[in-house]
C-alpha cells in the first residue's frame, strides 16, 4: 500500500502522484525479468481511491505508521476487483484526476463491490502529453491531425477563456466513427505582450509536464 498526501497534505496532487506511480509500475512489468522464472511475466493489479483517512504511529516495541478508514478498504477493493496490468480507479479518484488534468481515463462501468454495493469504476490508461512543436493555433483552438491510436483521426487542444488574458487547456480526441473524448490539461496560458502563440504554448507546456 502506498499513500500520497500524508503526513504532509498536498491538495489534489495526491491523485496524480499515485496514478503516475501505478502507471510506472505497470510499464516496468513489461520489461522486468524474474531471475528464477525468466519465462514468466510479472503481473500486477493496481487500485486507487481518494478520500479521508485516520493515520498515525501505532505501537511501542515495533512502531508502525498505519492508515485506517473506509478509504483504505475501498482502495483495496479497487485492486482486488481489477485486472492484471491495469489500474482501476474509483469515481472519487477519477474526479480528482479530471480536475488536475493530464491523465487519460476510461469508464469500466458499474460493478458489485463487497461491502460497498454498486460502484462506478474507471481504468487509468496513461498520461496525456502534448509535444510543443506539434501545436498549431487557430482562433481559440489548436489542432494537430493524425495519431498513433487505431482509428484516431484528429487531436485538438481547446483553449477556454477564463478572462481576457488567461486560458485553460483541454484535449479532445476524435475518431473515425465520430466518437470523441475530452480531457482537462494541467495549467493555463497567460497572455504576455510580445510573445507569439507558439511561444506561449511552449511556456505552458514546459511548466505543466
Amino acid at each position: 500500500m502506498v499513500v500520497s498526501g500524508l503526513p504532509n497534505r498536498n491538495g489534489d496532487k495526491h491523485a496524480g502522484e499515485i496514478a503516475s506511480m501505478a502507471l510506472d509500475l505497470v510499464r516496468v512489468c513489461n520489461t522486468f525479468v524474474i531471475p528464477h522464472k525468466p519465462d514468466t511475466k510479472l503481473l500486477i493489479r493496481a487500485g486507487i481511491h481518494s478520500g479521508p483517512v485516520v493515520a498515525g504511529v501505532v505501537g511501542l516495541k515495533m512502531p508502525r505508521y498505519c492508515l485506517f478508514g473506509d478509504t483504505v478498504n475501498t482502495a483495496s477493493r479497487m485492486e482486488s476487483t481489477g485486472e492484471a496490468l491495469r489500474i482501476q480507479a474509483s469515481d472519487n479518484c477519477k474526479k480528482v484526476l479530471d480536475k488536475i488534468g493530464g491523465y487519460s481515463v476510461e469508464e469500466r462501468g458499474e460493478m458489485q463491490v463487497k461491502g460497498k454495493g454498486m460502484m462506478r469504476t474507471y481504468w487509468v490508461m496513461g498520461r496525456v502529453r502534448i509535444p510543443s512543436h506539434s501545436l498549431r493555433h487557430s482562433h481559440h483552438s489548436i489542432a494537430t491531425t493524425g495519431g498513433s491510436s487505431s482509428g484516431l483521426t484528429s487531436t485538438n487542444i481547446i483553449m477556454d477563456e477564463e478572462d481576457n488574458r488567461t486560458k485553460k487547456l483541454s484535449l479532445e480526441e476524435r475518431s473515425e466513427d465520430g466518437s470523441f473524448r475530452r480531457f482537462s490539461l494541467p495549467g493555463s496560458i497567460e497572455e504576455k505582450d510580445g510573445l507569439e502563440m507558439s511561444e506561449k504554448l511552449l511556456l505552458i507546456n514546459e511548466s505543466s509536464f
